[in-house]
């Protein structure tokens, strides 16, 4: 693309760039019912945005009148596309940056990258206002130079006009075949390294390497789960395809698999209490579980009611100390505190010293050491032996 500013092209992100300036700056070539309109229509100063009707309606306008004054506004503004210094740096900066990432980008992806290199601070309580600017810039504003892209493979996302996306679609519904077959969870760095045997990937080999223009992976790193952040930053057009795949998805916790799984994407109490356990890796009182929960999961509040009924009666969870509950998969066992100590010492099949007996059943209940003393001191079960050790009693 043709710079007629003489600036480099990532100079957007290095000067003092307001996308919500240039919006309002390009808005005001535009009448006043026009600009209106615009506002309301793509929700440009509110979260929400208004029909058609609901336009209409408060002017006294048809809904095909207003469709028509909003297709003469946003014609106006593409016209300036080659005249208006901080669009033409605003669609070269996107360019540059798609083209790092490997020319496509889920939309939301695109936002948050161009945001965090941008710098332009702004409070939670603006970032859909934010999206929606954004969102109608490149997609109503700039459509001569990118392309939406939405498909059963991809989410909603935008690629450069007159990019070829065949091996981006292929290197995608190749990495789903291969998570499917595999039956397991994956790291990102793990599934991008996956990405590597694939025939696509050697094949096409030079266009999934990125340039390494941005380095994205220091930029999101508040917001992403990145582990190694160089291998982020010279395969982004592999975690392009990854996050504008609709079949792939990353979990809370950084953790990524096939999107309709519940270890991706919970739907009940049930699967977030297990996910929670999953990653502490460790046994928590089921305060703690509730009070993680509702960190983590803002969709639906969880109650600490809800949530203990859940744990006792869900038969993957162990009742390890009280209120304290862990994964049975983890290792943990059922049963009273004598029960389990006998269990170790039957499986053991040869004497324990106490502390061997105390570490094997920490690991799987939370008991003091005093009480694990305790129930050795039971006679009628446990016998002590000369040298220290203990067995069960004959």
């Amino acid at each position: 693309m043709a710079n007629q500013t003489n600036q480099s092209a990532d100079s957007i992100f290095t000067t003092d760039f307001s996308l919500f300036k240039l919006v309002k700056k390009l808005l005001q070539k535009l009448n006043p019912r026009e600009r209106e309109i615009l506002i309301r229509r793509f929700g440009l100063n509110d979260p929400k945005k208004q029909t058609l009707e609901q336009i209409g309606s408060s002017y006294g306008l048809t809904r095909e009148r207003v469709r028509q004054i909003e297709a003469v506004g946003l014609k106006k503004l593409q016209a300036l596309r080659d005249m208006e210094k901080q669009l033409i740096l605003l669609r070269d900066a996107l360019d540059d940056l798609l083209a790092d990432n490997g020319g496509l980008m889920d939309k939301e992806y695109l936002e948050s990258s161009f945001l965090a290199l941008s710098h332009e601070g702004l409070k939670e309580s603006q970032r859909p206002i934010y999206r929606n600017n954004f969102d109608f810039l490149v997609s109503k504003v700039l459509v001569d130079d990118f392309d939406p892209v939405t498909s059963d493979l991809f989410n909603d996302a935008v690629k450069l006009k007159y990019q070829a996306i065949d091996h981006l679609e292929k290197l995608a519904q190749e990495l789903v075949e291969q998570v499917r077959q595999t039956r397991r969870l994956f790291l990102l760095e793990d599934l991008i390294k996956l990405s590597f045997e694939l025939d696509v990937f050697k094949d096409n080999a030079d266009k999934l390497v990125s340039a390494n223009k941005f380095d994205l992976a220091s930029a999101l790193a508040g917001y992403e789960n990145f582990q190694d952040s160089q291998l982020i930053n010279k395969y982004k057009p592999i975690y392009s395809v990854l996050r504008a795949t609709r079949h792939l998805e990353e979990n809370k916790f950084g953790v990524w698999g096939e999107a309709d799984l519940p270890e991706i994407r919970p739907r009940t109490i049930a699967d977030k209490i297990y996910l929670v356990l999953k990653n502490a890796d460790q046994p928590l009182h089921f305060r703690e579980i509730t009070e993680r929960i509702n960190q983590i999961f803002t969709d639906k509040l969880a109650n600490q009611a809800t949530v203990h009924n859940e744990l006792i009666l869900d038969s993957r969870y162990v009742l390890v100390g009280r209120g304290v509950y862990a994964l049975k998969e983890s290792g943990y066992q059922a049963g009273k505190a004598v029960d389990i100590v006998t269990r170790i010492l039957r499986q053991a099949r040869h004497p324990l010293t106490k502390e061997e007996i105390t570490k094997k059943v920490l690991e799987q209940r939370l008991l003091k050491p005093t009480t694990i003393n305790l129930i050795l001191s039971n006679k009628q079960l446990f016998q002590k032996l000369p040298d220290g050790t203990y067995t069960l009693k004959e």
